[in-house]
């Protein structure tokens, strides 16, 4: 599963294909309630804006205390993405 954490006009402006936008701040109620399909056993790999965006590491440890255990940062984020993209890098 793939999280993007920023914020909902962020993630509508473009983001990972088939990525899930759960922002950071989210109220935790709420969160939960966006994964409840996902098993605690599953890996999901969180992503905000870029490498210097802390969203994604702030999503990942309330993810953690949710008790989601395989957990991965893709830590170039959007812009990363997109420039891999651009550059004729090669989808994942």
């Amino acid at each position: 599963v793939i999280i993007d954490a920023r914020r909902p006009e962020d993630f509508n402006a473009g983001h990972l294909p088939g990525a899930r936008n759960i922002p950071y701040d989210i109220d935790d109620t709420v969160r939960r309630r966006l994964l409840a399909d996902v098993s605690p056993d599953t890996q999901i790999v969180v992503y905000c804006q870029s490498r210097g965006c802390s969203y994604a590491t702030s999503l990942a440890q309330l993810l953690k205390e949710d008790g989601y255990k395989k957990l991965a940062w893709f830590q170039e984020g959007w812009i990363g993405w997109e420039s891999q993209q651009s550059a004729g890098a090669p989808t994942k």
